[in-house]
């Protein structure tokens, strides 16, 4: 994995979190959402592990990522084995 220097112009830069919003410059998110450094999807549908599936995963997979850190709250829950293999599958690292 190549480690890039952050790049404080972006407007998705995390500037802080806790167990119910990340916030970033210029806003504040409460519901599930996807970053990149390139793009924010806010309102994304899933609004627990339970609801995750390999097509609502799918606008991740389209940003082609190294790695997909998976935000659950104050306690990590990882997603069914068998999606976890199928993200692996494709060559991205999971992190929860």
């Amino acid at each position: 994995m190549q480690i890039t220097q952050h790049k404080p112009d972006t407007p998705f830069v995390i500037r802080g979190y806790d167990e119910r919003s990340v916030r970033l410059p210029e806003r504040e998110l409460t519901a599930s959402f996807i970053l990149s450094a390139e793009q924010l999807i806010e309102d994304w549908p899933p609004r627990q592990v339970t609801d995750l599936t390999l097509g609502s995963l799918a606008p991740v997979i389209q940003l082609h990522p190294e790695v997909l850190v998976l935000a659950t709250g104050t306690r990590s829950v990882f997603p069914r084995a068998q999606l976890r293999a199928e993200i692996g599958g494709r060559g991205i690292g999971l992190e929860v």
